[in-house]
């Protein structure tokens, strides 16, 4: 199936179909892609492509680049998932194809379809090239760039360590310091490895540098022309304290650092460690560059005191080349014992996961929800049986076999995942638009916390009452953004008024602090209230 003349454009065909297909159906998934959908849009309508705004607030946590990539479909085709997740994507589709080009290059065809298929059907893969955040882009511009270095390296053009340095700044400007520092993490250690110090004469370090600093400095300095605060935040803050302290209340266990790292290269993650030992003990510097690039990325988050399950998204790609490698040298070998009964237990441990699901928590839509979390479970289940099944099939059996059954499960998944998908205002917002066409001017308020998918949604800025949180540096820098951000005093004050509001509050918030004022319910989702003030339930 990994061979033919035609294999590699029916396996691209599969792939890019598999991957578009319900790219739209679940709505925007609070916060992250509420977050950056909302600041592209703002960009769009504002015009202002310098100084990201969310809410109406300046925001500075992360760099502009994608949003910018973002704004241009957002402004000719509005906010709705499939056009706010097209780049994510089309970037997640480039990295595939980027990763069979260099792998058919460095070792053969068959090599680079494995690698892709690899690629493209590793679980969290698939999922980031379905959700909108940095991390796809930041992956994309990684890859990008020290597949340039290798090249690079095997060719000796300049042209190809020039775009690996563009390629770095490219990664800088999408999420910061680590688009640089883990190009030269991951060169300087293969360097030191391999012993190859020549190569430090033949980088064009010097010019190199300076591409990236033209393409990274000037937003960083314009910026602090206007916002002299900026640097201490954006540098200080945002990548040094957050990596050394857990001031963004994201520390992980071990435990589950080493379960994410599992289950985000399933249904590879049996033959992750031992592919990855058998690059670092051959004679081959090429295959050992992939292999410390995972090594140094995992070990890099396992110090951090501050890690998100996407943040391991760029060990993905090199993992594909270093396991396509190792399935190739064995290809009419069957499969250890170890690596199929590891994998059949993990599949059917996911499966089950997946059906029992509905039974603990309460999801949107329970009786659909409940079918299509068991169907999935039952992909997980079918799969992990197959592998059983199998275990004493070559290698070129069993691999096209995982292949196919792990993205047909996934592709469940995408149906499942708007029923587990209670923090979408979504439900809501059918209603709260035709109360809006009737009273066009009326305050739209998320009360208690800021819904993030509610302004990409309505395609407005919304007041947020008693929450500041990732806004209270920009409101130190924007006193006139107060406007969007009030306290409770001055709600009830309008509510009371002759204001008309249309506000979204959580159900147990509501219970709380509603009771006694004249609210009438428009909506309702299982976690949230849309409510209005006044008799008037329009």
């Amino acid at each position: 199936m990994f061979e033919g003349k035609y294999a590699g454009r029916l396996w691209a065909l599969g792939i890019v179909l598999l991957y578009v297909t319900l790219l739209g159906f679940s709505p925007l998934l609070p916060p992250d892609e509420g977050r950056y959908t909302e600041i592209a849009r703002e960009m769009a309508q504002s015009g202002d492509y310098l100084i990201p705004h969310l809410n109406g607030i300046v925001y500075f946590e992360k760099p502009p680049l994608f949003y910018w990539m973002m704004a241009l479909p957002i402004k000719l085709l509005g906010t709705a998932p499939f056009v706010a997740r097209f780049w994510t994507v089309l970037l997640g589709l480039g990295g595939i194809m980027a990763t069979y080009s260099l792998a058919s290059r460095l070792y053969s065809r068959r090599v680079g379809i494995l690698a892709a298929a690899i690629q493209s059907s590793s679980f969290l893969y698939f999922a980031m090239s379905h959700v909108i955040t940095l991390d796809m882009p930041l992956s994309f511009f990684l890859m990008s760039s020290l597949y340039a270095f290798i090249l690079g390296v095997k060719t000796e053009k300049s042209h190809w360590y020039y775009l690996a340095y563009a390629c770095a700044g490219l990664a800088v400007m999408t999420k910061g310091l680590i688009g640089i520092v883990f190009p030269m993490l991951i060169i300087g250690v293969w360097i030191l490895v391999t012993q190859n110090w020549k190569l430090l004469l033949r980088m064009r370090i010097p010019t190199g540098l300076v591409l990236v600093a033209l393409i990274s400095v000037p937003w960083i300095w314009l910026v602090n022309q206007q916002y002299p605060e900026f640097f201490d935040f954006y540098i200080m803050e945002q990548h040094f304290r957050r990596y050394a302290t857990d001031s963004a209340g994201r520390h992980m266990s071990w435990v589950a650092y080493v379960g994410v790292v599992f289950i985000g290269i399933f249904p590879w993650t049996a033959w992750l460690c031992h592919s990855t030992y058998k690059a670092c003990t051959k004679a081959d510097p090429i295959r050992l560059f992939f292999a410390i690039w995972v090594v140094v990325i995992t070990l890099f988050f396992a110090f951090s005191n501050s890690v998100l399950v996407p943040y391991l998204l760029p060990i993905i790609a090199p993992a594909s080349i270093v396991l396509a490698v190792y399935f190739d040298e064995n290809w009419e070998q069957a499969a250890s014992p170890y690596a199929t009964y590891s994998m059949s237990l993990l599949s059917s441990l996911l499966g089950v996961a997946f059906i029992v699901a509905p039974f603990i928590r309460t999801f949107s839509g329970t009786y659909h929800g409940f079918i299509t979390f068991s169907l999935v479970g039952i992909g997980f289940l079918f799969t992990g049986i197959a592998v059983y099944v199998k275990r004493h099939k070559a290698l070129k059996n069993m691999v096209p076999r995982l292949v196919i059954m792990s993205l047909l499960t996934y592709l469940f998944v995408l149906l499942a995942f708007p029923h587990a998908n209670n923090r979408t205002v979504q439900p809501l917002v059918g209603r709260l638009q035709t109360g809006l066409s009737a009273h066009p001017d009326a305050m739209v308020v998320s009360y208690d916390e800021y819904f993030q998918d509610l302004p990409p949604a309505i395609g407005r800025t919304v007041t947020v009452v008693g929450w500041k949180n990732e806004l209270t540096f920009g409101l130190t820098l924007q006193p006139a953004g107060r406007k969007w951000m009030i306290e409770r005093p001055q709600f009830w004050a309008g509510w009371n008024g002759k204001e008309k509001m249309y506000v979204v509050v959580d159900k147990t918030i509501y219970d709380r602090e509603f009771q006694t004022a004249q609210a009438c319910v428009l909506a309702e989702t299982i976690e949230k209230y849309l409510v209005t003030n006044g008799g008037d339930c329009a």
